[in-house]
């Protein structure tokens, strides 16, 4: 049994050592087709950001206001957050939402770059659209739209389409710290499409905590006018204190949910293709299917012989 496999290995090594030319030559021709495609392949930029959560929010004010006077609160009708609301993941899953992207792209001048670009001038620092696609001088669309689909994308075949595969979020569990990135192939847009989608989240966040606390304001009031018990009258004004204070941190912060630690950046290196990995998965491909041919080839070989 051994011997068996000693005669094996010999058979395979002397196959190679007289085939290793071919081999050789095989892999080198696949790395340098692989290598020679590359150049044909669109360059893309990453830029990416580093935000932390803004813990001074609503959530964190009115379960305060919840622990004291929730009593109160319940006897006039007002639901209180008993617990303080993860903000990190909150603003996590906002970013990953589809909703927030809707939002994004009512800005009407974000589609055609994402959806009709023809190519990226390095040397004006302009994305240049494709006029068979969008015209901009009208902004209106002229594509063929495709099955099931308009002539004017919707947010859902742009967030399919590009979003999906470009935009990358990862949140830190232990200090809360949410990373982004976007890849396009300007490097320019890369940056600005970050920073929109923040200050999207950062506005969707106050705008919604905004509307609660006017809402809440309105209907304490209308309470504090019909009670004449003065300990219940202290509590619904502690309560009208803390939906001012939201009141007024939502008109006063811009970075409403999301602080940047390190803002996007334009990048001046491409995040794709990459070259190197493209040749080194060409070359172990090439050296894979040789070195099969060969073995395969001496099979054949063998059978006949026998």
């Amino acid at each position: 049994m051994n011997q068996e496999r000693d005669l094996d290995f010999k058979q395979l090594f002397l196959v190679f050592s007289h085939s290793w030319k071919f081999i050789s030559i095989s892999s080198l021709f696949t790395l340098f087709i692989f290598l020679f495609s590359s150049f044909f392949m669109e360059e893309k930029y990453s830029s990416t950001a580093l935000y932390s959560v803004n813990n001074n929010s609503s959530e964190s004010m009115l379960a305060g206001a919840a622990r004291q006077y929730g009593d109160v609160a319940s006897m006039i009708g007002l639901n209180l957050p008993s617990s303080s609301q993860d903000k990190s993941s909150y603003a996590f899953e906002l970013l990953l939402s589809k909703d927030i992207i809707r939002s994004l792209l009512d800005d009407e001048n974000i589609k055609p770059k994402l959806m009709a670009i023809d190519y990226y001038d390095r040397d004006t620092k302009k994305l240049v659209l494709d006029e068979r696609i969008y015209n901009q001088e009208t902004n209106i669309w002229k594509r063929k739209a495709p099955k099931n689909r308009e002539t004017v994308p919707s947010y859902l075949e742009i967030y399919d389409e590009v979003i999906k595969d470009s935009l990358r979020i990862n949140q830190d569990v232990k200090t809360g710290f949410i990373r982004i990135s976007f890849e396009h192939i300007s490097p320019i847009f890369a940056s600005e499409f970050i920073s929109k989608l923040i200050e999207e989240a950062n506005e969707y966040s106050r705008v919604n905590d905004l509307e609660k606390a006017i809402s809440a304001i309105s209907y304490l009031e209308k309470e504090l006018a019909l009670t004449n018990n003065n300990n219940i009258k202290n509590s619904i004004n502690s309560l009208i204190e803390s939906n001012l204070n939201i009141k007024v941190l939502a008109n006063t912060n811009k970075d409403y949910l999301l602080n940047p630690i390190d803002p996007p950046f334009i990048s001046e290196v491409r995040s794709s293709p990459n070259r190197i990995n493209i040749a080194i998965i060409g070359f172990l491909l090439g050296l894979t299917f040789s070195t099969l041919i060969v073995v395969f080839r001496d099979f054949l070989f063998t059978q006949d012989k026998n």
